[in-house]
């Protein structure tokens, strides 16, 4: 099992070694993965496609998280944001 952001690897811990996982959970940080959801600031010379390559995903994947792109034709522009998780 491949975990994109910080909440599903505490996820499939603590599934998978119970409450001493969860221990560990509770005691971590929160961090920006976690309470944002994974998010992407586009950069200049970024396409879907190496965004998808870099993170591990398909193109579609990132569509089906960031909905809007398809009213823009599946266009990014520095400074935009996708939720990669």
């Amino acid at each position: 099992m491949r975990a994109r952001c910080l909440s599903g690897v505490l996820l499939a811990a603590t599934m998978a070694f119970g409450a001493a996982a969860t221990a560990v959970a509770a005691a971590a940080p929160a961090s920006a993965s976690t309470v944002l959801g994974c998010p992407y600031t586009v950069r200049a010379g970024d396409t879907l496609s190496s965004i998808a390559n870099r993170h591990g995903l398909t193109v579609n994947q990132i569509i089906g998280l960031n909905p809007w792109l398809r009213a823009v034709g599946n266009k990014v522009y520095p400074g935009d944001v996708l939720q990669l998780c």
